[in-house]
């Protein structure tokens, strides 16, 4: 092997370790919270609704987690052989093969978790498909749609366990008030809705990652035109709204708890 072969074998292994890192970065980044809160669904004193919301966060944080994890090992397999392809075969740009499998790692992460309906579209269009590039469309566009009633049905739950939450909290604090309650129960109280908030996070942030993953898929299918992807930017722009409407509600809850003014 000559000098310039164990240079290149060298470079490949620490791109590819490179890999590694960024999909066990993507793990991390979405596994448990630091939060010391309890969001589980287990928890036997939780209410329907909060346990309701537990369930519904618990299916967003494998979204999260998935589309992190699985996407990154994607790209990275892909993104780090074009690279590698590239720059250690002679045919990079820039002289940085680091930096080229980094880049490509992180468009594929991205990549990963909308995979689907990108690459059918992009196969299709390859093809000369016009009829498959439609229906890849159509795809995306029924999925965002079962998301959005979904996301719809956790808006309903979460405004369910915000106003209980609310309830709870005012009546503790008035019982503390009149020494009914020990500081330690109304402390009980507050960490249970910041378990309310910590299991809203996730699903909003599962939520968003979704919501991306279909502006992507939008701007990759444009080039078909305004008509053909019109429903899918009705049912983007549905689903922001609602993201909104769930994060100001998440965002109230939590300043009631910050400033103890609840009721």
């Amino acid at each position: 092997m000559t000098g310039t072969d164990k240079a290149q074998g060298g470079r490949k292994g620490l791109a590819l370790l490179l890999c590694a890192a960024l999909f066990l970065t993507g793990c991390a980044s979405t596994g448990v919270s630091d939060s010391p809160t309890d969001t589980s669904a287990s928890d036997p004193t939780l209410t329907p609704a909060e346990r309701a919301l537990r369930e519904q966060s618990n299916s967003y944080t494998a979204v999260v987690a998935g589309g992190a994890g699985v996407g990154a090992a994607i790209g990275c397999g892909v993104g780090a052989g074009v690279s590698l392809l590239g720059a250690f075969l002679g045919s990079g740009r820039n002289g940085n093969p680091l930096g080229n499998a980094a880049i490509l790692c992180a468009a594929g992460a991205v990549a990963g978790g909308i995979l689907g309906g990108i690459d059918g579209y992009n196969t299709a269009k390859e093809r000369g498909d016009q009829q498959g590039q439609l229906a890849a469309i159509q795809k995306t566009t029924d999925q965002l749609k079962a998301d959005n009633a979904k996301l719809e049905d956790s808006i309903r739950t979460a405004r369910t366990v915000i106003d209980q939450t609310r309830d709870r909290l005012s009546k503790a604090q008035a019982q503390y008030k009149r020494n009914e309650i020990t500081a330690a129960q109304l402390a009980r109280e507050n960490s249970r809705a910041q378990a309310n908030v910590a299991a809203l996070d996730t699903l909003i942030q599962g939520a968003q990652q979704q919501r991306d993953q279909a502006v992507a898929a939008a701007k990759t299918m444009q080039s078909s035109g305004p008509q053909a992807t019109a429903a899918l930017d009705t049912e983007i722009a549905n689903n922001a709204a609602k993201l909104t409407e769930l994060q100001k509600q998440r965002d109230l809850l939590a300043q009631d708890i910050a400033v103890g003014r609840i009721g």
